[in-house]
């Protein structure tokens, strides 16, 4: 159980660092193919139900730096969980 939760914990830092290292690359010439990404998305629709109104939507957008990031933290996390006993 530990060990998912160091694993899911690593991905999510790994996407917001990317997600950082992208913003600031989109400025700099030469690293721009860093913050390139694609979204999925489905618009918000809703149900109205009379009584209950319900409101569905979904948008999910990830760029290349995040996958570089995330493809680091997945190749790390054996390592760093054998070295803090897990």
């Amino acid at each position: 159980m530990k060990n998912k939760v160091l694993l899911i914990l690593l991905i999510i830092a790994a996407a917001i660092l990317g997600g950082i290292a992208a913003a600031g690359a989109s400025d700099v010439d030469n690293l721009q193919w860093l913050a390139y990404s694609k979204g999925i998305e489905l618009k918000p629709s809703t149900l109205d139900l009379s009584i209950i109104s319900l409101t569905f939507g979904f948008s999910f957008k990830i760029n290349v730096a995040q996958i570089i990031c995330m493809l680091i933290a997945v190749a790390v996390y054996p390592k760093l969980a054998k070295a803090i006993n897990v």
